[in-house]
């Protein structure tokens, strides 16, 4: 068993691990400690439910001490016993009830969810994981392992709280969606036929539902790239220490199709690309509509591309834009915020994101007299119209052909501009 000065003694190590205070004790359960890398101590009750291994989080050390710890393991265990000795009428006793009640935690829930998401072929998934432990495991374990149904709206608002004071404002929007669909998920799960065999949650109320978005940071973009800001970021980004080798250029391709959404660019294959023909071919599983996209080549696209597919080729790799950890799946977008950010900081450059390369697009395309319509069917906008959606089948690649050609035109200058005025390398050597 472990003593207090064993327990302060624990040391966080490269990876979490947990200590036992096993006294040898059979069908009791046991009590756990766990030691987190961060340095944070979690106790845990340890049982077995119907054969299944159950766990309910106690708090964390010293908040919570040896003794406490003790004293809580051992009330639950009687209030087990109680429970299993009383029974139900018929077959099922009280403890075959507590295997269907809900012992999985909020970090249980929110993985079973992202899993739930892969199934359904969710091209968020990975980012939204990501994001739920980035948001939650690590700055707040202790919330993490506490039981899901046992999260209150308080708890919502303290994380958000926490995460908007350290300046997490439209992330901390999106992280409020996530948790609030991850719980409406919980709720119905439990009486879909397929997902109910797997676990029952115990959830009654969504406690996402009464915690308000901050609607004040929704505020729709307004900054529209110079042309400086555009040569500039095409010429010297692969010139910035840090950013790796293939995200300069999938900004680069970014800029080139006109402001194309980088998740959907960061899924590109090799295969999805058609030179020959000059045009991007992109499946439903890659667009945010879910729908096809085909996206017209423009001259300063074309040798982007190249560059990558060659790369691709060389290395063995299906997509354009692998993650380094895992080659069968595609970098993730924040990999490209960091890597534009990591340029800005070096070169002293105002902020901007990829998605104000969209609305300069758009705007620059407004400004040379391409329709709206063309403008949207460009960039993948959803198009919700009667028309559009139940009668109009034209592919429209001419008129985005004649889009693409009219940004090309634009971007051509703007670069040959800052060539010269910045007295940088020449056009064709950029």
């Amino acid at each position: 068993m472990l003593t207090d000065k064993q327990v302060r003694a624990l040391k966080p190590k490269d990876k979490e691990y947990i200590a036992s205070d096993d006294d040898r004790s059979r069908g009791t359960g046991r009590l756990v400690i766990r030691v987190r890398p961060s340095g944070t101590k979690t106790w845990e009750y340890r049982y077995f439910v119907s054969g299944r291994r159950r766990k309910k989080t106690l708090g964390t050390y010293p908040d919570v001490s040896l003794v406490q710890a003790r004293q809580a393991v051992t009330e639950i265990a009687e209030d087990r016993a109680a429970r299993k000795v009383g029974g139900l009428p018929g077959s099922q006793s009280t403890e075959g009830l507590l295997g269907r009640q809900s012992t999985g935690s909020l970090g249980e829930l929110l993985e079973a969810y992202v899993a739930d998401l892969h199934r359904r072929k969710k091209r968020s998934a990975d980012e939204i994981m990501a994001g739920f432990r980035r948001w939650i495991e690590r700055p707040r374990p202790e919330l993490w392992e506490t039981r899901a149904d046992l999260v209150t709206p308080a708890d919502i608002r303290d994380l958000l709280a926490f995460h908007i004071k350290r300046g997490l404002t439209t992330g901390s929007n999106r992280l409020r969606a996530y948790l609030h669909a991850a719980y409406q998920w919980g709720i119905t799960s439990e009486n879909d036929p397929v997902v109910a065999a797997e676990r029952v949650w115990g959830l009654t109320v969504n406690p996402v539902a009464a915690v308000p978005s901050q609607a004040s940071f929704e505020r729709p973009g307004e900054r529209v790239l110079t042309p400086e800001d555009v040569a500039h970021a095409w010429h010297y980004l692969t010139e910035t220490v840090g950013v790796g080798w293939r995200f300069p250029r999938m900004i680069r391709l970014a800029i080139a199709t006109g402001g194309q959404r980088p998740s959907m660019l960061l899924r590109l294959r090799v295969r999805d690309v058609d030179l020959e023909q000059g045009v991007l071919d992109i499946p439903g599983s890659a667009t945010k509509t879910g729908k096809p996209h085909v996206v017209p080549i423009g001259e300063h696209a074309r040798p982007v591309l190249e560059v990558l597919i060659a790369q691709a080729q060389v290395s063995g790799h299906e997509l354009l834009c692998p993650s380094s950890k895992d080659a069968g799946v595609p970098a993730r977008v924040n990999s490209l915020t960091t890597a534009l950010q990591l340029y800005r900081e070096a070169w002293k450059r105002p902020t901007w994101t990829l998605r104000d390369v969209r609305r300069t697009a758009k705007t620059v395309l407004g400004q040379q007299g391409v329709a709206k319509d063309w403008r949207d069917r460009l960039h993948g906008h959803a198009m919700t119209d009667i028309s559009s959606k139940h009668y109009d089948r034209h592919d429209y690649l001419d008129e985005k052909r004649q889009a693409m050609a009219a940004w090309d035109r634009w971007l051509s200058s703007t670069l040959k501009g800052n060539c010269q005025v910045g007295e940088v390398r020449q056009p064709g050597n950029c």
